[in-house]
């Protein structure tokens, strides 16, 4: 089984957990996922099978929205709900006034602000609980021995960002949809929203509604009956095309990359530039293949289909 299926993770949930479920539901061990959610959040995980786990690394880089919660007072060990709290503060007047104006549906010129300046951002730190490496340690790994974590900026895009409602109780919280680039932590925008709104903040809730193309219309859940999973698997040669800039290939082209010898310009029906994913004359995936300017292309990685029939070299 070659493809994409999209899972609604539930809360509470690794995105290892899903994996797992999902090598047993399907009965395969070729499962990965293509850019992991935190167990307290919900929504897309886009896990892919067989030939498409080659396809990952090139799937994380899709920009991702997201609905969250930010709830202010106080900043946490994770800068979410489920780690300690480290410190508090007062939640301003000002603040809290313009939450009440986001309740009567009216502008509110503070908060507005402060989504100005994150809409502006193009460099974040991330959180010290991360999965990033840290002199060849996982940061969250030093960050729960209590040592202190120094992570430098990363660049990140804020497609859109916008306030989507609020309430005061129990505690002062936030709504925002925002689209973002890889590499983007809505821990951090919280930790960083609250600061331009003179307090603190953590994440209390945090859910994906799309990754790339790939939406939760068409999620199934991880408990859902195997029938229904494998209806919704999306097949490799489509989830391509759903992601990425695709070209054909001629049959000479077909059996080059297959080689994977370097390719020209007359190899492509079709030119393309960059990381291109190429298919043969029957809609078959063949290759991710890198193209130059002028047409001159290097395999990176190919891919295997039982029902291909291989042209001869020289036809």
């Amino acid at each position: 089984m070659d493809g994409i299926v999209v899972v609604n993770k539930p809360d509470g949930w690794t995105s290892f957990d899903v994996v797992a479920k999902m090598r047993g539901v399907l009965r395969t061990r070729s499962v990965g996922h293509t850019g992991t959610l935190d167990p307290m959040a919900t929504g897309v995980l886009v896990v892919a099978l067989g030939e498409a786990t080659k396809l990952v690394a090139h799937l994380t880089a899709a920009d991702k929205t997201y609905q969250a919660a930010i709830t202010f007072g106080c900043e946490t060990v994770s800068l979410d709900r489920t780690s300690p709290v480290t410190q508090s503060a007062r939640v301003p007047e000002e603040l809290v006034a313009a939450l009440q104006e986001q309740l009567a549906q009216n502008t509110s010129r503070v908060l507005n602000a402060a989504i100005e300046i994150e809409l502006a951002r193009t460099e974040q730190i991330p959180p010290a609980v991360s999965a990033l490496h840290v002199n060849g340690e996982r940061a969250y790994d030093v960050a729960r021995r209590g040592e202190t974590v120094i992570l430098a900026p990363r660049p990140v895009q804020v497609r859109s960002l916008s306030v989507t409602g609020a309430t005061l109780l129990p505690s002062p919280t936030l709504f925002v949809t925002a689209t973002v680039s890889k590499g983007y932590y809505v821990r951090s925008l919280a930790r960083d929203l609250a600061e331009s709104l003179g307090t603190l903040g953590h994440l209390s809730a945090l859910h994906r509604l799309r990754a790339g193309d790939f939406t939760l219309e068409r999620s199934v859940s991880p408990n859902d009956p195997r029938e229904s999973i494998e209806a919704a698997v999306i097949p490799l040669s489509s989830a391509v095309r759903m992601a990425l800039p695709t070209c054909e290939l001629t049959d000479e082209g077909t059996l080059f990359a297959l080689q994977g010898k370097p390719l020209s310009a007359a190899h492509f029906r079709e030119r393309s530039c960059g990381l291109v994913a190429c298919f043969d004359a029957g809609g078959l995936l063949v290759a991710m293949v890198d193209i130059s300017k002028e047409g001159e292309g290097r395999v990176r990685r190919g891919f295997a289909h039982p029902s291909r029939i291989l042209p001869t070299e020289g036809s």
